[in-house]
């Protein structure tokens, strides 16, 4: 028996963890044994969070994402949600990058080996039983032939009421200059951007947006409106 084939056992024996006859083939065929304890070091805090969430989809109702996953019959398979080195072990051995998300293949599928894959977003949000289809596309496809942030786009359609080809070709959602107003329409302050107008303040910045699109009247006490450099000092 390999050195490796000899780690390998030895971890499996430990973590309670049976390899199969092929991942132990693999296993002394490779520098694995050799590079684990290093993917170990270098990961588990994030693969413990991501395993952690999968169960807490699944199994929790008060979690963020029940209705869509535990909800829906959705589990965690028993190999994995009983050990966390076995998780980490499939993540090891099936291509897991810090840059990639776990996700199932088959959207009504359960949580296992034969069901999982690390992903980049696109491919994630085109398999999320929720991304709409506008004019034959996903929006997961449109973001990525425009080069546009998924999240983004999503925002501009759904959340500020942008058609597709405004979503897709203006700047004018992230850069239009919005001016800060007392109650009485007297204009305070301008800024560059909603982004700068709420200082980092996400939740504010939306509600800023939504003032700026008629969909608010005030945000933070404040009305807010964009701002042209040849309209009144008044609205």
């Amino acid at each position: 028996m390999t050195r490796a084939e000899d780690y390998y056992n030895d971890f499996c024996i430990r973590q309670q963890h049976t390899p199969t006859i092929e991942t132990a083939i693999r296993w002394a065929d490779s520098d694995w044994a050799e590079r684990f304890p290093i993917f170990m070091r270098e990961n588990t805090i994030r693969l413990r969070n991501i395993w952690h969430g999968m169960k807490q989809r699944c199994e929790n109702p008060k979690a963020t994402g029940y209705k869509h996953y535990g909800q829906r019959g959705i589990k965690v398979c028993e190999q994995w949600r009983n050990n966390y080195y076995s998780f980490v072990l499939w993540a090891f051995l099936n291509g897991y990058e810090s840059c990639l998300s776990i996700d199932r293949i088959n959207n009504n599928g359960d949580y296992c080996p034969t069901n999982c894959r690390w992903a980049t977003l696109n491919i994630q949000a085109n398999n999320n039983s929720r991304n709409a289809i506008i004019e034959g596309k996903t929006v997961a496809d449109w973001a990525f032939e425009y080069g546009i942030n998924y999240r983004t786009l999503h925002n501009r359609i759904f959340r500020s009421g942008m058609s597709l080809n405004d979503a897709l070709t203006s700047t004018l959602y992230r850069t239009k200059r919005v001016a800060k107003m007392d109650k009485e329409g007297n204009i305070l302050e301008v800024f560059d951007s909603a982004k700068k107008a709420a200082n980092g303040n996400n939740s504010l910045r939306y509600h800023i947006q939504l003032c700026c699109n008629g969909e608010k009247k005030t945000a933070n006490g404040y009305r807010w409106k964009y701002y042209e450099d040849n309209k009144s000092k008044k609205f």
